[in-house]
């Protein structure tokens, strides 16, 4: 995701629009629907935070991205990612015989 497939969402209020909500235009996948989506969420002042943590020079760059070296996150870092947020939510729990997760997230 860019920076670019953020923008105002227009059907809101001009205060809801300036403080919390903002609308993602999310990229299609490489399949043959090319189907893209669009979702509003409430988390403009997160955005403006990462934006003053990662400073990105242009619109066309990634919102998450190493902040060291700048380049994308691999496949397996959002797999994670993914995998605590589920069990974070309740979503789903860790196996017992689970090597690989952090002791914190048992």
């Amino acid at each position: 995701m860019r920076w670019s497939h953020i923008s105002a969402n227009k059907t809101l209020s001009a205060e809801n629009q300036k403080v919390w909500w903002c609308l993602f235009k999310v990229p299609p996948e490489n399949t043959k629907t090319v189907r893209w989506y669009e979702v509003s969420a409430p988390v403009l002042r997160d955005l403006e935070r990462l934006r003053q943590i990662t400073r990105p020079e242009k619109e066309s760059d990634l919102l998450f991205t190493n902040q060291s070296t700048g380049a994308p996150l691999s496949n397996r870092i959002w797999g994670d990612g993914l995998k605590e947020m589920l069990v974070e939510s309740g979503l789903a729990t860790w196996s017992d015989d689970d090597t690989t997760t952090s002791e914190r997230s048992k």
